[in-house]
């Protein structure tokens, strides 16, 4: 019986075939955050253009905090919400006060409630928009009640400027909805 001799280019040829399975398998996660990322961004400056475009008709006073146990809701509040209500796959919308009170809500009994301890809310009081991909299995916010049986969805949180000369934000609009478009692109 011959003895098996050590083939450099069957080793070779393996060794080559696992680092190019390697870096594409690498990129192919890289670029998948990328661009989901890079997509969710794009959506959301967008939405906001849209909902400071309706803000800008209705007036910043709609989102006036009167320190009512029950916020009152005004008519051009509903309208503004009539609007935004249109935006696809949206699960629920709340409406944040610069005093950090829900507004308005699809979610009856977040109304009127504070939430000091949000992160994202804070960075959107600021002038940031902050959009991101979440998965229930990982919520533990207060705000996340009564989501339904998704799996995953987008968060983003919407500062609303008023029409002052330095543009303060008067409103952060937090909703939740489903990426139909993100998934329709990456499928």
């Amino acid at each position: 019986m011959p003895k098996a001799t050590f083939n450099l280019r069957l080793w070779f040829a393996i060794g080559s075939l696992g680092s190019i399975v390697l870096i594409c398998s690498a990129a192919a996660f890289w670029l998948n955050g990328y661009l989901s990322d890079s997509l969710i961004d794009r959506e959301s400056q967008v939405s906001q253009e849209f909902l400071e475009t309706i803000t800008a008709v209705n007036g910043a006073q709609m989102f006036a905090d009167d320190g009512a146990a029950i916020p009152r809701q005004s008519l051009e509040l509903l309208d503004f919400v009539k609007h935004a209500l249109n935006i696809p796959g949206i699960l629920r919308i709340n409406i944040y006060t610069t005093t950090r009170r829900v507004l308005w809500s699809t979610e009856d009994k977040l109304v009127g409630q504070t939430f000091n301890d949000n992160d994202e809310l804070e960075r959107a009081l600021n002038g940031e928009i902050v959009a991101e991909m979440s998965y229930l299995t990982d919520a533990n916010k207060a705000e996340h009640v009564a989501l339904g049986n998704v799996d995953h969805y987008i968060e983003a949180y919407m500062p609303l400027h008023g029409t002052a000369p330095d543009r303060p934000v008067v409103a952060v609009m937090e909703f939740y909805r489903l990426p139909l478009r993100l998934d329709d692109r990456l499928a």
